[in-house]
């Protein structure tokens, strides 16, 4: 018997609603799962099933259930979802999408931070963010502003292209 997709997975019936599987590795791997838990938008996890015990884990009374990752997991679990569906978690678990922080390097030697969220537009950062000769001031700063938004739960890609 083949294992049961996680899209077929419904239990615990009375807390969760499934919306859509946004990742499913196959046979015995993990799989993630955005739904409701008991009215409130979380993230499923559960491990898939194989041939030989297709219900996988975890179940109850022989039957496939989901159980839910702490919300603090949320950013981090988007961050292994395929690019096409990041915005649709994002969005619908209310955090931001994507943010992408690049250093822009200008010839006299500036530093500037560029973000950009999704695949919007980049925008120069104010403060020693922005046109920074300093090297140390910068990345103090740059060190802070990815501490301060890894902490509010953004997923947050750093590129630095250039070294000195």
């Amino acid at each position: 018997m083949p294992y049961i997709r996680p899209m077929d997975v419904h239990s615990p019936k009375m807390h969760w609603k499934i919306v859509d599987v946004v990742i499913d590795g196959g046979p015995g791997a993990p799989a993630y799962a955005i739904g409701t838990w008991d009215g409130e938008r979380r993230i499923g996890f559960r491990w898939n099933g194989t041939e030989d015990a297709p219900i996988g884990n975890p179940q109850s009374r022989g039957l496939p259930t989901w159980t839910m990752l702490d919300k603090s997991m949320h950013p981090a679990v988007i961050a292994l979802v395929p690019e096409e569906k990041q915005g649709l978690v994002s969005s619908y678990l209310g955090l931001p999408q994507r943010i992408e922080l690049v250093v822009d390097y200008h010839p006299s030697g500036r530093r500037t931070l560029k973000e950009r969220e999704g695949s919007g537009r980049y925008r120069d950062l104010a403060g020693d963010l922005f046109g920074n000769e300093n090297p140390a001031s910068f990345y103090r700063a740059v060190a802070q502003l990815l501490a301060e938004r890894q902490q509010a739960g953004q997923h947050v890609i750093f590129r630095d292209t250039k070294s000195d």
